[in-house]
Order: structure tokens, then C-alpha cells, then sequence
């Protein structure tokens, strides 16, 4: 199998795709893997993507796509394609998607049982996967009576991940009562925020508590103080979607279906390690 992954490898989540889809090629044929970047398939369009694609001989795309990216073209040149999740999903191909609604609330019932009555969400609006673990995070906190007291920052851009206003998010910061909790969409972002708590001198975690989501290891033990983080399935993911791939290959007829990446457990650090 030739599969081109087109994803941000600044991140752990895709190396960890790729563990589970090492373990599936051990235990069947050698897969050969080409990496490349969202900014490359911007520079040469979708038809671009897939003529490189065919001159490389590729079985499998998986890619975070764009909304109005024509993904049912890859099938028409006998290309399976996967979405992974970026902005939304797609109807016409599998996502390799997740649990989302159930990692936030798994968040806030962490948070819930430390004692807190603050809380609020640092993420992205209109995007599923961050939209999704807040409104999962948000129910749990107004099922426990606390809707009065829930906050949410969601001015931040998925298309340009380097580009934020960190005088607005220390305004937002302080605004906020304390002590609070805030689950971020992900470690990225809640790796910013500690960036924004530590700029305008408030404490981690007695003031604020921050949990992230992935588990991406180097960020979250690198960050000061190190942060928290829901850890999510991603390496059984990876081994379903090569399952999946690999059959959709040998069967045309076979559309596959969506992979959910569910959440395991939270990896205590210091940035949530506190009682309310």
C-alpha cells in the first residue's frame, strides 16, 4: 500500500496514527508512507493533489480536507480517500473523527469533582472537533447547576494557528472569577493559555486549572507548569483506519465508515493538579 498523509506534523496526533498503522502493515504487507504538508496541497490545488497522487502510485490519501474540497474526485481516479477531521466532516468519505461530546464532558467532570463552581472553554467556533468537546463540557457544567458560571473563548483561527490576539486573551483572562476551570480544545491551545495566565501574573493551577486534550507528551511536559491532558485512543484509531483502508483498496465497493477516536483517561500534571 502507498499512502500520502497530508497533516500538521508539528503535532504528536498524526505520529501516533501512524504507530497504529505501523502495527497493521507488521502484521500484513509493508506500507509506504508519504508525508506531506496542508500547505502543499494549497500551493498545487485538489487536482494537483491527485496528480501527484497517481504519479506516485497512491492507493490511499488521508488528509485534513477543506469544507468545499471535491473529495469524491479521489474515488473517481481510484484513490480511497479518509478525511481527518479539520474543520467538518464529510459525507462522501470516512472521517477519522472522535468521541468529542464525551472528552469534554470527561473534562468537566473532572473538574466538578475537584470542588470547582468556574468554569469555561478555550476553543475554536465552527469547527466540529472543538465546537463538539464544548458542548460536552458546557452540558455537564449546567447539568450540575452551574450555567450561570460558564465562560467561553472561541476567537481563536483554525487557518492561521500563529496568529492570535495575546493582549485579548490576557483581558479574557482576568475578566474571569476565580479560581476557575478551563478545558482547552486541545493541548495546543491550552498550551497558549498558560502562555496568556503567565504574561499577566495568574497563578496555575490555584487560580486557574487547565486541561488540554491529546496527550501530546513533549507539549505537555514542556509547558510551564506542565499541563494536563485527556488521552485519547489514537493508536487504536490508527490501526482501524489501515484495517479500513487496506479493505476499501480490495474492495471498491466498500465505502468504509468513520473512525471514532475515544477518550481513555486524564494524565494528571501540575496546570490541573489542585482542589477548588
Amino acid at each position: 500500500m502507498n499512502l500520502l498523509f497530508i497533516t500538521d506534523f508539528t503535532e504528536q496526533f498524526p505520529y501516533k496514527l501512524l504507530r497504529g498503522m505501523l502495527q497493521f502493515s507488521m502484521e500484513t504487507e509493508p506500507w509506504m508512507v508519504y508525508k506531506m504538508p496542508p500547505s502543499y496541497k494549497y500551493e498545487i490545488g485538489l487536482n494537483g493533489l491527485i496528480s501527484w497522487a497517481e504519479n506516485h502510485d497512491v492507493n490511499i490519501v488521508i488528509a485534513q480536507f477543506d469544507p468545499l474540497d471535491n473529495v469524491a474526485e479521489f474515488g473517481r481516479h481510484g484513490i480511497v480517500a479518509i478525511a481527518q477531521d479539520y474543520i467538518s466532516k464529510f459525507n462522501e468519505i470516512p472521517n477519522i473523527t472522535a468521541d468529542y461530546d464525551g472528552t469534554g464532558a470527561m473534562a468537566a467532570r473532572r473538574f466538578l469533582s475537584r470542588g470547582f463552581q468556574n468554569f469555561a472553554f478555550f476553543g475554536y467556533r465552527g469547527v466540529c472537533w472543538s465546537d463538539g468537546r464544548c458542548e460536552g463540557f458546557k452540558r455537564e457544567v449546567c447539568n450540575a447547576g452551574f450555567s450561570e458560571n460558564f465562560f467561553l473563548y472561541d476567537r481563536q483561527n483554525i487557518t492561521n494557528l500563529w496568529s492570535y490576539d495575546m493582549h485579548a486573551l490576557s483581558e479574557w483572562i482576568l475578566s474571569l472569577p476565580k479560581p476557575i476551570a478551563i478545558m482547552a480544545c486541545d493541548d495546543n491551545q491550552a498550551n497558549l493559555l498558560l502562555q496568556g495566565c503567565n504574561a499577566c501574573g495568574i497563578k496555575v493551577p490555584t487560580e486557574v486549572a487547565i486541561l488540554g486534550v491529546d496527550n501530546d507528551e513533549i507539549l505537555c511536559n514542556m509547558s510551564v507548569p506542565s499541563l494536563s491532558s485527556i488521552n485519547m485512543d489514537i493508536e487504536r484509531a490508527g490501526y482501524e483506519t489501515a484495517v479500513m483502508a487496506s479493505r476499501m483498496v480490495q474492495e471498491p465497493g466498500y465505502k468504509g465508515e468513520d473512525i471514532i477516536i475515544r477518550p481513555l483517561n486524564i494524565v494528571s500534571r501540575m496546570s490541573s493538579n489542585v482542589f477548588a
